[in-house]
């Protein structure tokens, strides 16, 4: 059995975040970091992904509360 069969899968390119059927965001890595992008403008940069999901968790739950 290969090693590489445990491995995780490697992060790639684009990665699209929804909210059921809504596309809230993009995350796009980028020699520079993870760009994230919401509604065609990056609101920021992180150094990883897992921080980069967060920004776009934070950034939806303050427009939600906007828009209540």
């Amino acid at each position: 059995m290969s090693a590489r069969k445990h491995r995780l899968p490697r992060p790639r390119g684009l990665q699209w975040v929804y909210d059921g059927r809504e596309l809230l965001a993009v995350i796009e890595l980028k020699i520079d970091g993870w760009h994230v992008i919401v509604r065609n403008r990056e609101i920021g940069v992180c150094a990883d992904r897992v921080a980069a999901l967060d920004l776009v968790d934070t950034h939806a739950t303050q427009k939600d509360v906007q828009h209540v």
